[in-house]
């Protein structure tokens, strides 16, 4: 690709991070996030066309149970795996109650 970066490059990013926004800036980040929180929860849950049985249930979680054992044992970050686990869990359980 032949993308070459310098200490220029680099001194001019650490540059426009190193500023501060102005409180115009900070208002208008504030409404920009406000309005994609409000869209992210205003979605509507979508209900599954068809129910599932207890026993699919059960072979999906057994599944589940299997790849977190798996994640869990070998990845190096395991306070990560532990967190996104948990809310896959939550996630999950909300759907099937």
């Amino acid at each position: 690709m032949g993308l070459e970066v310098d200490e220029a490059d680099v001194a001019d990013l650490i540059e426009e991070y190193a500023e501060e926004l102005t409180t115009e800036e900070l208002k208008e980040l504030q409404i920009s996030h406000s309005g994609v929180m409000m869209e992210l929860s205003s979605e509507e849950e979508v209900e599954p066309e068809e129910k599932l049985t207890s026993r699919e249930i059960s072979d999906i979680l057994g599944k589940w149970k299997e790849v977190s054992d798996f994640v869990e044992k070998r990845h190096p970050e395991k306070l990560s795996t532990g967190r996104a686990s948990a809310l896959f869990v939550e996630k999950v359980s909300h759907i099937l109650s």
